[in-house]
């Protein structure tokens, strides 16, 4: 039924079907406004998140920084080898870098797209440093990220941080010469320097069996520290001695 007709043949009001293609129409408009607004908001907190992450991969940095400054270089260690947590199927665990004897880790070029290693650097890995007088513990559980907020909960990670010897592949040709860089003329090897790489990943736990609307993936922060005190010694922590000595 439709109804009445407005003078000069025009329609003085909706048909149920009109009435109802309208609401639908409505609804529809709604429906996608509200999907584009949690997308939104999702997005908006997932960058929040990574940005809180890469927050604290600096904090973790420079604090190893300091303690290098007031303990030395030879802090600069784990306090213990971290364990290899299964085999290479889940790259989102920082842990499966570590190589399969446990005792070196692998330098990527890119650990949110790992495959391939970084230039320079050994394929076995560089060989992790482990110190009982280590300042570094490799693996920090619920160490708070981001504190309670209008976006949720607070929010916190586990903290990986790794220590290598730091090992360049030389490719340059010398003479023979025991005691340079590569061994021989043409030589290709690999060298450890006088420096340590650091390592950190951050990766969100979950919270109240979610991920709160944050990144999977960890977040990583690499840095090199080099030995503060000179050394004449591509591998030796004594230092380069100044003068003549005489015998």
């Amino acid at each position: 039924m439709t109804g009445p007709r407005a003078p000069g043949g025009g329609q003085a009001g909706f048909t149920i079907v009109e009435v109802v293609m309208s609401m639908l129409v409505g609804l529809m408009i709604v429906t996608a406004a509200s999907t584009l607004f949690a997308t939104g908001v999702h997005s908006s907190l997932a960058a929040e998140r990574q940005a809180q992450m890469a927050t604290a991969a600096q904090q973790q940095i420079e604090a190893i920084r300091q303690d290098v400054v007031r303990s030395g270089f030879a802090s600069l260690a784990m306090k213990t080898l971290p364990a290899k947590a299964g085999p290479d199927t889940d790259p989102s665990n920082p842990t499966d870098f570590i190589t399969a004897g446990g005792t070196n880790f692998e330098i990527e070029e890119n650990y949110d797209a790992p495959g391939a290693l970084a230039e320079g650097t050994p394929a076995a890995g560089e060989a992790m440093i482990a110190s009982a007088s280590g300042a570094v513990t490799a693996i920090q559980s619920n160490v708070p990220i981001a504190p309670a907020s209008s976006n949720g909960p607070a929010v916190t990670g586990t903290v990986y941080t790794f220590v290598t010897q730091v090992t360049d592949v030389c490719n340059v040709t010398l003479p023979t010469n025991p005691g340079t860089l590569c061994s021989g003329a043409g030589a290709t090897s690999a060298v450890n320097e006088d420096a340590r790489r650091v390592v950190v990943a951050i990766k969100l736990d979950q919270v109240g069996g979610t991920r709160d609307n944050g990144p999977n993936a960890p977040q990583y922060l690499t840095t090199i520290i080099t030995n503060p005190t000179p050394s004449n010694q591509v591998n030796s922590a004594a230092g380069l001695r100044i003068g003549l000595n005489v015998s």
